[in-house]
């Protein structure tokens, strides 16, 4: 992974929260140029241990005016 350190822009965003709806959340967003080899070109999951089960993100890109607001944080891609 190559990052542009000089690209870093960081943000605050308060909404209500996507995963709780009325509770009202502040999310603290940075956002970077990167380059990486070998990712795939079309929508592609991953998963982790939790307890009780596994989860499973959903990753897609995107373009870059869709994803201003981050309603899945997964989804921040873009091509």
């Amino acid at each position: 992974v190559l990052l542009d350190a000089s690209s870093l822009r960081q943000w605050r965003e308060t909404r209500d929260s996507d995963s709780y709806p009325t509770l009202l959340s502040h999310y603290n967003l940075h956002e970077f140029q990167a380059r990486v080899r070998d990712l795939p070109t079309a929508r592609f999951q991953t998963s982790e241990a939790e307890e009780g089960g596994r989860l499973v993100h959903v990753w897609d890109w995107v373009p870059r005016d869709r994803s201003r607001r981050f309603g899945d944080l997964a989804t921040v891609m873009w091509h």
